[in-house]
């Protein structure tokens, strides 16, 4: 049987990847629902910026394996954007700072805006990071219980031969 595998801890990426051979287009699409979960809370927690990074906040997905059908979900920043900088007057690209303000290097206070912000979800560094943790394992149980059904009907089937 297969699952749900989360990986990229140390990047502005979260793979969310259905494991195993045999998996429903329901497991499927809780996999991508819980993406776009995870990519609206961390644009939620990501600090309000004179940029456009919350926007670069993504949902990808690859279609991977023999099959050609959509296995695995990317979650990530989308480094090519651009935004204006600080000063408004020269175009950065979100790869330019993403990861700085992601691991809080050389940035720690937050403005009015993102002061405002704060009520919802905690804003701040590791925006990817926690919206991932936040969502991982209620995506990798209803995963889960989608496959255990794809495979009971299988092992009828199987029985039934």
């Amino acid at each position: 049987m297969g699952g749900l595998r989360v990986t990229g801890g140390k990047s502005l990426v979260r793979n969310l990847e259905i494991t195993g051979k045999q998996y429903s287009s329901e497991a499927r699409d809780l996999v991508e629902e819980g993406a776009f979960k995870i990519q609206e809370t961390a644009q939620d927690m990501v600090p309000e910026l004179e940029s456009n990074l919350r926007e670069s906040i993504v949902v990808e997905y690859d279609k991977g394996g023999m099959d050609g059908r959509r296995k695995r979900f990317i979650v990530g920043i989308d480094e090519g954007a651009t935004g204006t900088g600080s000063s408004g007057d020269y175009q950065k690209t979100v790869g330019d700072y993403a990861w700085k303000i992601h691991e809080g290097i050389g940035w720690t206070n937050l403005g009015a805006k993102s002061l405002a912000k704060n009520a919802g979800e905690r804003v701040g560094t590791r925006f990817l990071a926690r919206a991932s943790n936040k969502w991982a394992k209620k995506i990798e149980r209803a995963v889960a219980t989608s496959l255990k059904k794809v495979s009971k009907k299988a092992a009828r089937r199987a029985r039934r031969k």
